[in-house]
């Protein structure tokens, strides 16, 4: 049963391996006029992201939330839901490895359980290059391995629409 755009709301607790992240989204409902006109351009409808991290909770971090919303924004059918505001919140209690690509699956998990309308799922994975004498791509590193990995990558694909959501990459290759 589909529940009304001010009520929709989904909570997941995915455990992956030693990644556990807990995720909500909540539909805002939606936003009344005098409210609109005075908020910025960018919050009057869509997808707002928030990232935390366990035990501490305490701020918000920027570029994983900025991360999550681009690659989230490209699957949602967001001109369904004119004048609402979707806040989605990712805590992260435990970062076992290839946390951004299991916050990205958790996301897309929890808009689906909430009945979100999208247009494709986002799929992620982490790959990490291990050195060596013959280097390896590991995919989905554990926390261990990314610790020695040259670059990594973050990589978010929306396979029914065959686009690339989004691309993330960090270190440096020898």
């Amino acid at each position: 049963m589909r529940q009304s755009d001010s009520e929709t709301r989904g909570l997941l607790h995915w455990p992956s391996l030693d990644t556990v992240t807990n995720r909500s989204s909540e539909g805002q409902g939606p936003v009344e006029t005098n409210r609109l006109s005075s908020m910025p351009p960018t919050l009057k409808r869509g997808l707002l992201c928030d990232f935390r991290h366990a035990p501490t909770g305490g701020g918000e971090e920027p570029e994983p939330a900025m991360v999550l919303q681009e690659a989230l924004e490209p699957a949602m059918c967001l001109d369904r839901y004119p004048h609402v505001q979707l806040e989605a919140s990712e805590l992260l209690l435990e970062d076992g490895g290839s946390a951004l690509a299991t916050e990205l699956n958790t996301a897309k998990l929890a808009l689906a359980y909430a009945g979100m309308e999208m247009n494709d799922l986002v799929v992620s994975c982490g790959l990490g290059l291990a050195p060596g004498s013959v280097p390896t791509w590991l995919l989905d590193p554990m926390r261990l391995e990314e610790e020695h990995t040259a670059p990594g990558v973050t990589l978010a694909l929306l396979p029914m629409l065959n686009q690339v959501a989004r691309l993330l990459a960090a270190g440096r290759a020898a």
